[in-house]
């Protein structure tokens, strides 16, 4: 997962870039006086790989949070997958870097707090990192590929 805050920006902008390279399956905005949220959802051009991606913009001081997700599942690329994962997330950071820098965004990458990272699920074996707050109570996690519950 990757979490960007960028300020000063045109959210026009952004939010036709994100329509046009990732709304392949799903695009929603949703906007009032105050704030607007965004949701997208299709593929990685570069390597086809699923991606989600949740716009929040704050209109008074216009700062946005970006969250980027990559989606890989063992089954379907095997060993390759977190190579996969990784790779489309860079990707997406690339060209939001770029887009800022030629629009004179300030962008910052915004390191979230990684409780348990690279954490096997016991029951379907699926590899993921957990943040803070997707920690629950008694330190148990949701497995994000099966939904079941364990303690890391």
């Amino acid at each position: 997962m990757i979490t960007l805050s960028i300020r000063g920006l045109d959210i026009d902008a952004l939010i036709a870039r994100l329509s046009k390279e990732y709304s392949t399956v799903l695009k929603r905005i949703w906007s009032n006086e105050y704030q607007t949220v965004a949701v997208f959802a299709g593929d990685e051009a570069s390597c086809g790989q699923p991606i989600l991606i949740v716009l929040e913009h704050e209109i008074k001081p216009n700062i946005c949070k970006v969250e980027c997700v990559a989606f890989a599942y063992e089954g379907v690329f095997g060993s390759d997958a977190r190579a996969f994962w990784v790779d489309a997330e860079s990707t997406f950071l690339k060209a939001m870097k770029e887009l800022a820098s030629h629009r004179g965004w300030q962008l910052d990458l915004v390191d979230p707090e990684i409780v348990f990272k690279d954490i096997k699920c016991p029951h379907c074996a699926a590899v993921y990192s957990y943040r803070t707050e997707q920690v629950f109570e008694g330190y148990s996690v949701r497995c994000q590929n099966c939904s079941k519950t364990f303690i890391p």
